[in-house]
Order: C-alpha cells, then sequence, then structure tokens
C-alpha cells in the first residue's frame, strides 16, 4: 500500500480507537425518568450556579445524583424521579417557593 494511503486512512480512523476523541462528541444525556412528557421541561447537566442546596420539591438535600431540568427558560434541580412527577403536577406551586 502506498504510504500516503497509509497515512489518509491512519488519520480517518485515529478518532474511532482513541476512547478521548470517539466520546467527546457525545451530548450529556440525563438519566430517563417517569415524569410526564411536557415540552416546557428539558433535562440539562446540573450547573455549578444554581442556588439552592435542596430539592424544590421534597426540601432534601441536593447529592451529586440529582436531576436537573430546565423549565420555561429556569434552572431546577431535583432529588429523585419521584419529585420531577410532582412538580410536573403543579409546577407553580413549586416555583413560588423562596
Amino acid at each position: 500500500m502506498k504510504p500516503w494511503i497509509t497515512a489518509a486512512l491512519f488519520v480517518l480512523f485515529l478518532p474511532a480507537f482513541n476512547p478521548v476523541v470517539a466520546h467527546a462528541s457525545v451530548p450529556y444525556t440525563v438519566p430517563a425518568t417517569k415524569a410526564p412528557a411536557n415540552h416546557d421541561l428539558v433535562p440539562i447537566k446540573p450547573s455549578g450556579h444554581y442556588k439552592r442546596t435542596t430539592c424544590l420539591v421534597s426540601g432534601e438535600t441536593l447529592g451529586p445524583d440529582r436531576l436537573a431540568y430546565r423549565y420555561k427558560g429556569k434552572e431546577v434541580q431535583f432529588c429523585c424521579n419521584e419529585c420531577v412527577v410532582k412538580f410536573m403536577k403543579n409546577p407553580s406551586q413549586y416555583l413560588s417557593k423562596p
């Protein structure tokens, strides 16, 4: 095989064998929840700028496995899937909390 063909194949297939490069383009995904489908509630990666340290619904301390969503442009975080479901039943009740 000609050297330039070998070099071209190496450059083309190198990302497939490098785990850092191969997974760099994979978007962040949030674990699936049992929450009702709602286009206003979009899963996001938890940000470091979230001011609350407790779940919006239950009041429990948010751990590293917290769930983060954007609801009508505002970030909200929950301690578990059950709280997401409760939030979706009546969002205004929980958003009015300080």
